[in-house]
């Protein structure tokens, strides 16, 4: 089954991205390897990375031990989480116009 390109974000502790084009890991990072600070736990610059191997996602998958609920930060314009917000300023999914 194809299933396009995933990136799974794994935020807080031990940050980390990993891209996925129809079920065969593309890459897969911590942050800590880009940042060199042990335990970086928001993964900008590996999501950043994902440009190097497509310029469109067709799913994001972002986990951690703690829900994106009303108490995380906001994009102010869009409303989106931090990265889901990141990965639309990077082109990597649509824009709020278009969905």
């Amino acid at each position: 089954m194809k299933t396009g390109y995933i990136a799974g974000i794994s935020r807080g502790h031990n940050a980390g991205v990993c891209l996925i084009h129809n079920g065969k890991i593309v890459f897969a990072i911590e942050e800590e390897r880009l940042s060199r600070k042990k335990y970086d736990g928001t993964p900008f610059a590996a999501m950043s990375l994902i440009r190097e191997y497509t310029d469109k996602i067709d799913f994001l998958v972002i986990s951690h031990t703690t829900s994106l609920n009303d108490t995380s930060p906001k994009i102010e314009f869009s409303g989106d989480d931090v990265y889901t917000g990141y990965a639309r300023k990077f082109g990597l999914i649509e824009d709020h116009k278009n969905t």
